[in-house]
């Protein structure tokens, strides 16, 4: 055999490829549009890639740029990486280009969520009403260091539950640095909430992913200090967003997308707040929501993007280019309120507009519109840079109005925002108001309606009124059994209606409209509240023995330090695991559970009716908490307070 023939032979084969592999080449890698913050549609990158045999593969990873230096470009909302390098496979375009089409901006883009956009996109979602006794409080821890000339969007996927009737979904931002304590109280006008935009019943989701998926998108930008808005809010380390709507009923309010706890997990980022008592509650599962950030200062994000043919790889940083100008955020009334009556000067207020271009000058005009929703001309006001405007309503027809506003930004069409529904203009009669109103309920426990019981609305008047509307909900669904308003002397007025089996269980709300009010209205003046539970209490067994254990029910004080005594005679409940905090006013199944605990160790709430050994309830009342605090007491658990925390629940769960 010829070797030296072989060898020529397999010298020229491995010499022609070996060339071959070093003269492939990937250059001119470009995006296409330019990396934009404001673009919600596709991307499509292409790539120079010559001596290189078409049929063979082309492979683009994708990496996203953070600006602080890290790896990670997208988090959960409790702080934990969820960025992964993405890898696609290129297609042959023509000469020698390559490309990738379909690229979208959710995998690409710094953000934080509860979910990742294919969770989202690939699930159908659930729904839970948004309104104003059950708001959602949004947390997310914040990596990313807020700088200057920053782009922060705000996207959420929540639909009206009435074209006709929902009030504006309004969007709040909170300062870094509190727990939902903090929303134990009304936190509306402090200094750490900001509103940052509404969303108007009529206006459409800003872009739709898919049929499970679109979203509403509030456009903000960092001030030169790196905060954001007009209060200056901090939001580096963390913050919140609170998605709150202003009516009592759930058919005026919205629907928030969410997925179960089955496919994600929120990390404790999600609480229901209720305006009755500013309660917080925990909720699982993982809502429809999440950021988007861009800098372009010293701290610039972008995107990686790498090609590789072969064993030959090329890559490419883009950075966000500048921002485009974008219409101002919509703006929302605060005054007049729908089903208001008003004479004489009437004050016109509505929430500032926030702009992603800081720099532009914000303008607002002003339309009193009719019943029909024409405009009154002439225009009430032009180019106003306030956001509060007189009426005198003194030279107008008594009847109905309503209001129109446009937001200028001095680039942009202007952008319409309206009153969702009438207030009533009326100069012949006196304008009254309302005081002293307060709820209760005929049951033992006057804070607690079963089915049977008869729940009384009680309210006076400045003066004298037109008969009232009194619309009542429970659970934010309106009651079944009919409303009986009722005039009780001269300017005492109240609404009755009893419990049915068939009402939706929750707290007790309502609102009070008459011609002869000046607005509506939706809360108690003492704090009052009523739960509704619809089962009907048991009527107590009486067996002999009976009113010996009362008497030891009476005397649990003096049988505190032998439990065994009051053990043998109340009924002890299988080992629950409790997991929430709990403190006066919450409703939660984990309240019945410590009920019958306590009353298992001999805090008997009460001898008889709800509360009682085996009629706990779900609602953390007086009767609770005062249980709570001779149980801690005696354990020794401080602060005895009647709050179940972490430092209680720890003991519970021990025993």
């Amino acid at each position: 055999m010829n070797y030296r023939f072989l060898f020529f032979w397999m010298s020229l084969f491995f010499l022609a490829f070996f060339n071959r592999v070093s003269a492939i080449t990937v250059s001119n890698i470009d995006i296409n549009p330019d990396l934009d913050i404001s673009l919600f549609s596709s991307y499509t990158i292409t790539a120079d890639v010559a001596d290189y045999n078409v049929n063979e593969p082309v492979s683009l990873t994708l990496k996203g740029v953070n600006g602080d230096g890290n790896d990670c470009w997208q988090y959960y909302v409790d702080g934990t990486c969820a960025s992964s390098i993405l890898t696609f496979n290129m297609t042959f375009d023509s000469g020698i280009t390559w490309k990738k089409t379909f690229i979208r901006p959710d995998y690409i883009y710094p953000q934080i969520f509860f979910a990742p956009s294919v969770t989202s996109w690939n699930n159908s979602p659930s729904n839970i009403d948004i309104r104003r006794n059950q708001y959602h409080l949004l947390h997310f821890t914040n990596l990313f260091t807020m700088v200057d000339n920053m782009s922060f969007w705000i996207e959420l996927n929540t639909t009206p539950l009435s074209v006709v009737n929902s009030a504006d979904l309004l969007v709040y931002l909170v300062n870094k640095g509190h727990n939902s304590n903090f929303f134990n109280s009304d936190w509306r006008n402090s200094a750490n909430v900001e509103l940052v935009g509404s969303i108007n019943r009529s206006t459409g989701l800003d872009h739709i992913h898919n049929s499970n998926s679109g979203h509403y998108l509030i456009t903000l930008a960092t001030n030169s200090d790196g905060t954001i808005g007009s209060k200056n809010l901090d939001i580096n380390d963390d913050f919140w967003i609170i998605l709150y709507a202003n009516s009592p009923n759930t058919n005026r309010g919205w629907h928030l997308k969410y997925h179960e706890s089955t496919l994600c997990n929120n990390s404790n980022g999600w609480f229901l707040g209720n305006q009755i008592g500013w309660a917080t509650t925990p909720k699982s599962g993982c809502p429809d929501i999440h950021t988007h950030m861009a800098r372009r200062s010293e701290k610039a994000d972008g995107l990686i993007a790498t090609t590789t043919a072969g064993s030959v790889s090329s890559a490419q940083i883009f950075s966000f280019g500048i921002l485009p100008n974008l219409p101002p955020n919509q703006s929302s009334f605060i005054t007049p309120t729908i089903g208001g009556t008003y004479a004489g000067n009437l004050l016109v207020n509505w929430a500032t507009s926030t702009d992603a271009n800081i720099a532009d000058s914000i303008t607002y005009d002003l339309y009193l519109v009719d019943s029909n929703g024409n405009d009154i001309l002439p225009i009430l006001t032009a180019s106003t840079t306030l956001t509060t405007y007189t009426l005198d309503t003194t030279g107008l027809s008594n009847g109905n109005y309503s209001l129109r506003g446009l937001t200028h930004d001095g680039v942009n069409a202007g952008v319409a925002f309206n009153l969702v529904g009438n207030f009533t203009i009326d100069n012949t009669s006196p304008i009254q108001t309302l005081t002293n109103i307060n709820t209760s309920s005929d049951n033992s426990n006057n804070s607690v309606g079963n089915t049977g019981d008869t729940v009384t609305i009680s309210f006076t008047s400045s003066g004298s009124i037109n008969t009232p509307t009194v619309s009542i909900y429970s659970g934010g669904m309106e009651v079944a059994n009919t409303v009986t308003v009722t005039n009780i002397g001269s300017n005492s007025w109240s609404a009755s209606y009893m419990v049915s089996s068939s009402d939706t269980e929750g707290a007790l709300t309502f609102s009070i409209n008459s011609t002869s009010l000046d607005r509506e209205y939706f809360e108690t003046t003492d704090g009052s509240t009523v739960l509704i539970d619809i089962t009907t209490a048991s009527a107590p067994v009486h067996t002999p023995g009976s009113n010996f254990i009362r008497r030891l029910l009476n005397l649990k004080s003096i049988f505190g330090s032998n439990i065994e005594k009051i053990q043998s005679i109340t009924s002890v409940n299988k080992k629950y695991l409790f997991e929430k905090n709990l403190k006066i006013r919450i409703v939660h199944n984990d309240v019945k559970e410590l009920q019958r605990f306590l009353n298992s160790q001999g805090f008997v709430l009460t001898i008889s009716g709800l509360g009682s050994p085996g009629q706990e309830t779900n609602f953390f009342g007086g009767l609770t908490r005062k249980a709570l605090i001779e149980f801690q007491k005696k354990n020794n658990i401080k602060p005895s307070v009647g709050f179940f925390g972490p430092i209680t629940r720890q003991f519970v769960n021990s025993q």
